[in-house]
C-alpha cells in the first residue's frame, strides 16, 4: 500500500523534526496540504512512526479529533506492548545468562533505550537478538523453557539456511511478544556476513528500561546492520528504519569509525546519504559524511516489493519480470551501494539481475532439496 503524497509530506515532517532537520513551521504547512486525513493513523503504524507522529503533531499542529484520537490510542498500545516485550525480554536474558549463552540485542530492542527519550516511542515487530551460530540449539531450548512456541521450521519450502531461527512466539498480557534469535546479522540473499564472533568493534552494554544490562552492537557495527537492514525489499522503506539509521549516525558520530566505513564498506555511508532523500542529513554529519548534490532519484521512498508479493501464482510472467528487474532508481542506489551521482546502467544490467538470479536460485535449490527430503526445512546453519 502506497502512502498518498501529503500524508507521506506530514510523516516525513515529523521524523524530521525528530532529527532537527525539520521545523514546527514546516509541519504545518503539510499539515495544511492534507487534503484527506483518514490515512493518517494507518500510514503512520506501517511506517513505525505513530508515537512520533503524535508528539510532533500534538505540539505543533492541530489535527481533526478521530485521527488524533487513534495515534493516541496507538501510542497507548505501543508503550504497553513495549512494557510487555522488555519484562519478557528481561526474563529470557535471565535465562540466556543461566546457560551461559552470550547474547546481542539488535535494532529495536536496543535502539529504543539507545536513541529514544521513551522507550515507547520505537515501536517492535518483535525482539531481535544475536548469538553465536553454535549457540542456536541451546538458545532454542531456552526459548521453549519460557513457555515459547518455537516451530521448527520456517514454514515454507523455499526458506533453508536462514540467518535467525523460526520466530518464537508467546502470548501474554493480551499481546504476542515475538522473538527472532539471529547467528548472522545478514539475510542470506545478500553475499556478505557480519556474526557475533567478528562484528567491527565488539559490543557495548546499555541498560533496558527496567534496569536490566544488556550488550549490543557497537556503534560501527550497528550502523553497517541499520544500513542493510533499512534497505531490505519492501512496498516501501519504513520511515523507522530510516531514522533509526541516521539517529544513530548523529548520537554516535564520533564513535564510529568513519574512516573504516569509507574504505571497506563505503556502501554504509552511501545508504545515509540516500536517506537524506526523505529524511534530510543532520548538520552534525555532514563533516563526515558529503550529502548528496544530485537531483532525487525517482521513487524515494520505496522499495523492491519482496520475492512473494512479486512472483504469485496467475500473474503474467512479463509483467513480473518487468517487476523484477524495474525496481525504483532510489532503492537500487540505496541497496546496492551506487553513489545518487552515477549512473545505474551497470546496476540495472549487471548488479541487479545477477543478485534477482541468487535470489531465485537460493529458493529453487530450496525447493528441490526440502521435495526430495519430505519433510520441512530445520533451522541447522
Amino acid at each position: 500500500m502506497t502512502t498518498p503524497a501529503d500524508i507521506q509530506d506530514v510523516l516525513r515532517v515529523c521524523a524530521g523534526a525528530e532529527l532537527g532537520t525539520r521545523t514546527e513551521e514546516q509541519l504545518r504547512d503539510a499539515v495544511a496540504a492534507v487534503g484527506a486525513w483518514d490515512t493518517l493513523a494507518p500510514a503512520a503504524e506501517r511506517h513505525g512512526v505513530a508515537p512520533l507522529v503524535y508528539k510532533q503533531l500534538k505540539r505543533a499542529a492541530a489535527i481533526p479529533g478521530p485521527q488524533s484520537r487513534q495515534l493516541q490510542a496507538l501510542c497507548v498500545r505501543h508503550r504497553r506492548a513495549n512494557q510487555t516485550r522488555f519484562a519478557v525480554l528481561e526474563r529470557l536474558l535471565a535465562e540466556f545468562r543461566t546457560r551461559d549463552i552470550p547474547v546481542a540485542l539488535l535494532k529495536g530492542a536496543a535502539l529504543a533505550h539507545q536513541l529514544y527519550d521513551d522507550s515507547a516511542e520505537r515501536p517492535m515487530r518483535d525482539l531481535d537478538i544475536l548469538v553465536r551460530a553454535t549457540d542456536l540449539p541451546r538458545a532454542a531450548a531456552a526459548l521453549r523453557s519460557d513457555g515459547f512456541v518455537l516451530p521448527d521450521d520456517h514454514g515454507s519450502p523455499f526458506i533453508a539456511r536462514h540467518h535467525h531461527l523460526p520466530t518464537a512466539c508467546l502470548r501474554i498480557d493480551g499481546f504476542v511478544v515475538s522473538v527472532e534469535v539471529h547467528h548472522d546479522t545478514v539475510a542470506g540473499d545478500v553475499p556478505a556476513s557480519m556474526k557475533f564472533e567478528d562484528t567491527v568493534d565488539g559490543f557495548v552494554q546499555l541498560t533496558l528500561s527496567n534496569g536490566t544490562r544488556a550488550n549490543t552492537l557497537g556503534p560501527t557495527a550497528m550502523l553497517c546492520h541499520l544500513a542493510r537492514h533499512g534497505f531490505e525489499p519492501a512496498d516501501e522503506i519504513r520511515l523507522i528504519h530510516l531514522l533509526d539509521l541516521l539517529k544513530h549516525a548523529e548520537r554516535n558520530v564520533h564513535r564510529i569509525d568513519w574512516k573504516y566505513l569509507h574504505r571497506n564498506a563505503p556502501a554504509v555511508c552511501n545508504a545515509l546519504r540516500c536517506a537524506h532523500f526523505v529524511l534530510e542529513i543532520p548538520p552534525l554529519l555532514c563533516d563526515v559524511l558529503r550529502p548528496p548534490n544530485a537531483c532525487t532519484p525517482a521513487g524515494a521512498g520505496r522499495g523492491m516489493r519482496p520475492l512473494s508479493r512479486i512472483l504469485r501464482p496467475g500473474r503474467p510472467v512479463p509483467e513480473m519480470a518487468r517487476e523484477l528487474l524495474s525496481p525504483p532508481p532510489w532503492w537500487l542506489h540505496g541497496y546496492y551501494g551506487v553513489p545518487p551521482e552515477r549512473s545505474l546502467l551497470g546496476c540495472r544490467l549487471w548488479t541487479h539481475p545477477a543478485r534477482v538470479s541468487r535470489w531465485l536460485g537460493r529458493r529453487a535449490v530450496s525447493y528441490a532439496a526440502n521435495r526430495l527430503q519430505r519433510e520441512p526445512t530445520t533451522f541447522t546453519t
